[in-house]
């Protein structure tokens, strides 16, 4: 865990324009899942790097993302605006 912690540090230490987070909250207790989705939001505020959140996690999608796109076998389903 504390190397998956390492890797997302690092990878904002950089200051990218796009973050790709595949999984990041899969093998998580509960209580990390939320301190991660929280921690991912407030570092989205101060840096503002724009992110893209790949998940089978239905929680995660309804707490963490604007925009909402489904896709099968490489194409895209569904897509719309999380409210």
């Amino acid at each position: 865990m504390l190397q998956r912690v390492m890797n997302f540090a690092m990878a904002i230490c950089c200051r990218p324009k796009l973050l790709l987070a595949d999984e990041p909250t899969t093998a998580w207790m509960l209580p990390f899942r939320a301190q991660i989705l929280i921690s991912s939001k407030e570092l989205e505020m101060k840096l503002e790097p724009r992110s893209s959140l790949i998940t089978h996690n239905m929680g995660v999608i309804a707490e963490a993302v604007k925009k909402v796109i489904v896709m099968y076998a490489g194409k895209v389903m569904e897509c719309g605006a999380h409210i």
